[in-house]
């Protein structure tokens, strides 16, 4: 999901795995999703 022109927001976690994406290569994707989801779920919970 993308934001549009009328604010509708993209969540922490939504925002947080289009930067994954973007910044990391696929290999990298491979190797750290586990990870990387697991500080998302934790990053979610204290908010």
């Amino acid at each position: 999901m993308i934001e549009d022109a009328a604010g509708v927001k993209l969540s922490r976690q939504q925002r947080m795995r289009i930067a994954a994406s973007e910044a990391l290569k696929p290999s990298d994707l491979l190797t750290s999703r586990a990870g990387l989801l697991d500080g998302i779920v934790n990053k979610e919970e204290l908010d």
